[in-house]
């Protein structure tokens, strides 16, 4: 295997979670304003709110594990 011979075991992954959570908050904001508007043209500002929170949390939800600790 290439990529294991190239690791070395000092190497660290560093993940910038600025962007991950960046991605994830505009995934949720896109899926969201698209389920507001999945059975109407206009939708009420509560409605497109609700939606957008909704898959906000979604979507950090796939990369967060909550803790109640």
């Amino acid at each position: 295997m290439k990529l294991a011979r190239r690791l070395r075991p000092q190497s660290q992954l560093k993940i910038n979670t600025y962007v991950v959570i960046s991605r994830a908050v505009e995934e949720g904001i896109n899926r969201g304003w698209y389920r507001a508007h999945k059975h109407t043209d206009t939708p009420s500002e509560p409605t497109i709110k609700s939606e957008i929170e909704r898959e906000i949390l979604n979507s950090l939800t796939e990369i967060i594990s909550w803790s109640d600790e």
